[in-house]
C-alpha cells in the first residue's frame, strides 16, 4: 500500500495521525541512505513522529528463489530468499535456529540434510511467495507451533493474503 494524504498512521505513543501531505524535499547535497530489516518483523516505528511502518517489497521485485529441505529426499521445509541473499546465507540462518533452542530442540537444518534451490533468482517476490506456498501445502511441510523446528511453522502465505499475490497484477 503506498501512502498518501488523508490516511491514518499509528504513532509510538498510541495516538492516531492523519497524513496531511507528501513531498520531496531537496537537500544541498549527498545523505547517507540505509536500507533497513527488521529480524523476524518488518514492522517498526519510524523518524521523528515515530510512525508504526512496515517494510513492503514490490511484487514484481526481480531476482528471488524458492528452496526446499530434505531429509532422505523428502520435503520437510518451504522457504524462498531474495536478490541479497545467498544459497549459504539460508543454510547458515537454519542451521541456527532456533536462535535460543530449548534442551532436546534441534536446528532446523542438521546433518544428513540437504538443500535444493527450485528457482535460482528467476522469479519476482510474487511469484516465489505463491510458488513457496504452493510448494509447503503440496508437500505438507506446515507443522504449526511448538518444540518442533523442522517444518514450516507457520504458512507462508495467510488468507488474508491470497487476493494480493493470485491476482493478475501480481505478476508481470
Amino acid at each position: 500500500m503506498t501512502l498518501s494524504t488523508g490516511m491514518t498512521v499509528r504513532r509510538y505513543n498510541g495516538r492516531l495521525a492523519t497524513v496531511q501531505k507528501i513531498a520531496v524535499e531537496p537537500v544541498d547535497s549527498p545523505e547517507p541512505t540505509f536500507n533497513l530489516s527488521i529480524d523476524l518483523h518488518a514492522t517498526y516505528f519510524a523518524g521523528a513522529p515515530g510512525v508504526l511502518v512496515h517494510n513492503g517489497t514490490p511484487l514484481g521485485q526481480p531476482e528471488h528463489s524458492v528452496y526446499v529441505l530434505k531429509r532422505n529426499g523428502r520435503i520437510y521445509y518451504v522457504g524462498r530468499f531474495g536478490p541479497n541473499e545467498t544459497r549459504e546465507s539460508v543454510l547458515y540462518r537454519h542451521s541456527n535456529t532456533p536462535r535460543v533452542r530449548p534442551p532436546g530442540v534441534s536446528a532446523r537444518f542438521g546433518p544428513g540434510d540437504t538443500i535444493e534451490v527450485v528457482h535460482n533468482r528467476t522469479l519476482t517476490y510474487a511469484e516465489a511467495r505463491r510458488l513457496e506456498h504452493e510448494l509447503c501445502v503440496r508437500n505438507r511441510t506446515y507443522i504449526g507451533r511448538g518444540n518442533n523446528w523442522r517444518g514450516n511453522r507457520d504458512y507462508p502465505m495467510g488468507p488474508r493474503k491470497f487476493s494480493r499475490y493470485y491476482t493478475r497484477n501480481a505478476c508481470p
